[in-house]
Order: structure tokens, then sequence, then C-alpha cells
């Protein structure tokens, strides 16, 4: 592992307790299948600063040569405390598509929403997949024609009780599976539209936007599970009359 620049490596520090492993091994295909890129890679650590400094820490992924491979998609598993994050501690993935020479790029910048809110989300996605004590999956697409793929993952944590761990790092090539189907049933006299969705759609947000194409701008449809834990429905209020689009996304 190698620091970033203006960072710490988690490496023998004693002020941060760390539980880690880096496994690679090659695997021919992936359970949802998918194809792996070349390998798995897993690491899993749990991050605090010590007192009284504001750096960040990072952990920088070996490189991951991807090159000719498309639909290139980052999966892992994150969980996090809810106790005490404020809008300053973060956690970020970044990659490097063509090595750490090349500009990198962020995938997700997870941190607490709000001053009064202290739980983690992903604030550059429509703040989905809010983080709690189990772990659960994020997939996010990789930056096409990457070649020489790095990813580092960068935590900042302000006080003992400011948790967040991530785990089963995986790089897949392949167009992801279909996303399970939504169904919606209006009632004009209660001015509702409910949208619902099957049991296969557990680790999904369920996003809307106003509009498709170029102007499209999803986010996740407030009150919604977030992320879904079980088969079940949403109801959504139809009196401004404004129309929207709907999808599950994991």
């Amino acid at each position: 592992m190698r620091p970033s620049s203006g960072a710490e490596t988690l490496e023998n520090d004693p002020a941060c307790e760390i539980s880690d492993s880096l496994e690679r091994a090659e695997v021919a295909a992936a359970e949802d299948g998918r194809t792996p890129v070349n390998r798995y890679l897993g690491r899993r650590g749990r991050e605090k600063t010590s007192s009284g400094t504001d750096t960040f820490r990072t952990l920088r992924m070996s490189p991951v040569n991807v090159t000719g491979k498309t639909a290139v998609q980052l999966t892992f598993a994150l969980a996090a405390t809810f106790l005490d994050f404020e809008t300053s501690d973060f956690l970020d993935i970044v990659a490097y598509p063509n090595g750490v020479a090349s500009p990198e790029v962020l995938i997700a910048h997870y941190s607490a929403p709000d001053g009064n809110t202290k739980y983690f989300v992903d604030l550059t996605h429509g703040n989905t997949h809010r983080l709690g004590l189990n772990f659960q999956d994020a997939t996010y697409d990789l930056p096409a024609g990457a070649t020489d793929l790095v990813i580092e993952f960068r935590a900042l944590t302000t006080w003992w009780n400011e948790i967040v761990a991530f785990d089963n790092v995986r790089i897949t090539e392949g167009a992801a599976a279909a996303p399970p189907a939504l169904t919606a049933n209006a009632s004009v006299s209660a001015k509702t539209l409910t949208i619902s969705w099957p049991a296969s759609a557990v680790g999904f947000v369920l996003e809307s936007t106003p509009a498709l194409g170029s102007t499209a701008a999803w986010a996740l449809v407030t009150g919604s599970p977030n992320p879904i834990s079980s088969a079940g429905s949403f109801d959504i209020n139809t009196t401004s009359g404004n129309g929207a689009f709907y999808r599950l996304r994991k």
C-alpha cells in the first residue's frame, strides 16, 4: 500500500484500530453471472483518526489491468456507526482509470447530509445507500476506456465512536443484470400512485426524475426505504400534478 500525497497510510499507526486482509484469487465467474476482471480483491479495515488531526487516511488498492474490458463496475460492502458523524467526516472512493499518474475520478462521497443528521449517505448519488451496522453492497460504473485501474479509499472521522468500514471489493466486467421490475397502481379517489417492488429488489433504492435524456436528474425518492430490505411498496402523492419517472438502482 502507498499513501497518496498529503494523506496517512492505515499501516503502522497506533491510533488506528484495523483488522485487514488482502486477498487475490483467480475466479471463473462472479456469483451474479458477470465475469470478474482478472482477480478478486478484498480489503477490510476500521479507521479512527488520532486526536487533533484533520488528515484523512487512505488505502490504495493494487492496479488491475482492465484494458479492453467493457462496462467495468466497482462493487464493495460498506457499514458504519450512526452516532456522531459531522459533515466534515467522510469516506471517498476514488479511481485512477489509467494508473496513479492519470487524473483521479471521484466515484462516491459518503458523509452526513447535514449538521443534524448523524449517519453516512452517498452525497454524490442523491443521498442513497444510507449506512448502518450491517454491511451492504454498493455498485458503481467505472470510467470507460480504463487500462491500469487503481481504486483508492479515503476516510476521515474525528471521534472514537465514528467508525466506517468497507470489505469485499470487487471489479467486474459486463452489463449488470436488469433490475427487478416496478409496478404502479393509481388511485384517483386517494390521489396516490403506489409503486411496488418484489423481494428481489433487496439492496436497491427507489429513484425518480422529472425528465429523461440529457436533463435527467435521478434522486432518491424522499421517505422511501434506503436501501430496500424486503418486498414492499411506496405511495406517491399526485395532487401536484407533476409527472415523474421511477427506477430501481443498486
